[in-house]
């Protein structure tokens, strides 16, 4: 595993940086799979906000985890781990097989389908628990709508959001 000091900014400006240390976070995860033995291929994509390593593989389940939690596990290990300290502009999530994505597509329409109701009844509607990324993405959905207000509630693990008419 490769030093928490090279991802310290040695005059090299903040693009290069976040490039340098994507390549030692994809290093870092393709090294885990060789070690847990499991064939993979590891991609990167970039988004506007974060970094996405994309694994592909026939192990996905074994990956993933039930409910994701394998995945999430990776990707909080990653980000402990290597970018303690880092003055990272993007965040790396970890996504196998496209399971994140297609977890995003299921939260976004629950979403969706929570402002209607909320809207119809003109009452608050909670969402299950969810973690910090996907609450992100529930807040971000509520706010482009702006029909409907969001917050918070609740403590780790159990945070969840409700949706409120404005």
């Amino acid at each position: 595993m490769e030093n928490n000091e090279n991802f310290k900014k040695d005059n090299i400006n903040d693009t290069e940086l976040q490039s340098k240390n994507t390549e030692i976070a994809k290093n870092f995860i393709e090294n885990m799979l060789k070690i847990l033995k499991v064939d993979a291929k590891v991609e990167i994509q970039e988004k506007q906000s974060a970094v996405i390593l994309q694994i592909e593989s026939d192990d996905s389940k074994f990956l993933i985890g039930p409910h994701g939690e394998t995945m999430h596990a990776i990707q909080t290990i990653l980000n402990a781990q290597l970018f303690k300290g880092s003055k990272l502009s993007k965040k790396v999530l970890i996504d196998v097989d496209h399971y994140r994505e297609k977890q995003e597509d299921i939260l976004k329409e629950k979403t969706q389908k929570a402002i209607e109701k909320c809207l119809q009844s003109a009452k608050p509607v909670s969402l299950d628990f969810m973690n910090a990324y996907e609450r992100h993405i529930v807040h971000e959905l509520v706010l482009e709508d702006g029909r409907v207000v969001s917050e918070s509630f609740g403590k780790e693990p159990r945070r969840f959001v409700k949706i409120f008419i404005k």
